[in-house]
């Protein structure tokens, strides 16, 4: 690996990190400031639904002008941008403006994926191998917050989690003005499989498909598994109180996520892009239920097995993004599928915290279950199509 593809790993490495770490630290502080600002589970799911659209729905611009401004740019724009609405939330005083500058952080942040991917899939010559990488530090952030949020409650305030994010934001900020470089030109590249590049249309579709569920798959199970664990280990740690369980248990789930991200382009390379997300989602349909049947130490157990195989499939659906766009059009392919997944996932968490109230949490993860199905469906008519064509 080169020193240009080193520093753009080490740059979108930790900004996917502290991405993941802040998108996740409201869910873990929920059973803490509850109390604090009045907020019900229907509320707080309303919240982080709008807050998570807004996160995915600034995707698609920022994905066009990735083809105009290049993606350093954006990155940079990103970086500094959340760093300052971080610094907001520390000093907000009431819940109007703490809510504001959390949805103001999620639209900015909406930048990071479109930007960071493609800076990858340009700059890197194994695509699969950055993509791992860079999955894996997306899990070390999904267990990166719950952490922060558990330390900042216990030894500080709630609030330090945000000042910490903001100021680790700055330096990434100042490493990745002076030391990356976009060596790529918007020049398309040159694709043997010409077939697969003209009658790509559906087979987006299907994967925009795909990812939509996933996205919500995604949002239930990270905006309510703090809670929902907190309040179904009475037999774990019993010395430790449910709001500290709700930010240590998340933090060893999200990291087990590692371990998917690892195996993710062995599995790759052994079974091929498509065939190797075909069987990951045939597999997290019964974990999700019994998940939802779960509790104690069956519940973490099978947390963390839904952890593995999500984190596994990322990195493989993001380096197969790379197989059916082109160079020009790659940006704006990565913002229709992170809005997709994020934006309209993000609705999940809406209905999921309505599933709370008025029948009961455990349908949470049954509900996540059953629209695997659909796109366990979808993710074989893809492996068709790519064994029909030889890819």
């Amino acid at each position: 690996m080169t020193t240009i593809e080193k520093n753009i790993i080490i740059s979108t490495g930790f900004s996917h990190l502290i991405v993941h770490a802040m998108l996740l630290t409201f869910p873990s502080l929920y059973p803490s400031i509850k109390t604090i600002y009045n907020i019900s589970y229907d509320s707080f799911g309303s919240i982080v639904f709008f807050s998570s659209f807004l996160f995915g729905l600034g995707a698609i611009p920022a994905g066009y002008f990735e083809n105009k401004i290049g993606c350093r740019k954006l990155l940079l724009l990103h970086l500094f941008g959340s760093s300052v609405l971080c610094f907001f939330i520390f000093y907000s005083k009431t819940s109007s403006s703490f809510i504001l500058g959390l949805c103001f952080l999620c639209l900015i942040s909406s930048i990071y994926h479109p930007s960071g991917l493609t800076l990858i899939s340009k700059n890197l010559k194994k695509i699969e191998n950055g993509m791992a990488i860079h999955g894996v530090f997306g899990n070390v952030g999904l267990a990166f917050g719950p952490m922060i949020a558990t330390i900042a409650l216990t030894y500080f305030s709630w609030k330090y989690a945000y000042f910490f994010f903001g100021l680790i934001n700055l330096i990434i900020f100042f490493f990745t003005l002076f030391f990356v470089r976009d060596e790529t030109s918007s020049i398309a590249q040159n694709f043997s499989k010409n077939h697969l590049r003209k009658n790509n249309v559906n087979i987006l579709l299907l994967f925009f498909l795909i990812t939509g569920l996933l996205g919500m798959n995604y949002y239930g199970f990270t905006t309510f598994v703090p809670s929902f664990i907190s309040d179904n280990t009475e037999n774990l740690l019993n010395n430790i109180s449910s709001e500290i369980k709700a930010g240590i248990f998340p933090t060893i789930i999200f990291a087990s996520g590692m371990i998917g991200s690892v195996l993710a382009p062995k599995i790759s390379s052994l079974f091929g892009k498509s065939f190797s997300l075909l069987i990951i989602y045939i597999l997290i349909i019964p974990v999700l239920l019994f998940i939802s049947l779960s509790t104690n130490y069956l519940l973490l157990f099978f947390c963390i097995v839904w952890a593995i195989l999500f984190a596994c499939q990322l990195p493989i659906a993001n380096a197969l993004v790379a197989d059916i766009t082109d160079n020009v059009k790659r940006g704006l392919g990565y913002g229709i599928n992170f809005f997709v997944s994020f934006g309209i996932g993000a609705f999940a968490a809406y209905f999921s915290g309505k599933f709370a109230v008025k029948i009961d949490m455990n349908f949470i993860f049954l509900f996540m279950s059953i629209i695997m199905i659909p796109a366990t469906i979808s993710s074989f008519l893809i492996y068709l199509f790519f064994k029909n064509n030889r890819v």
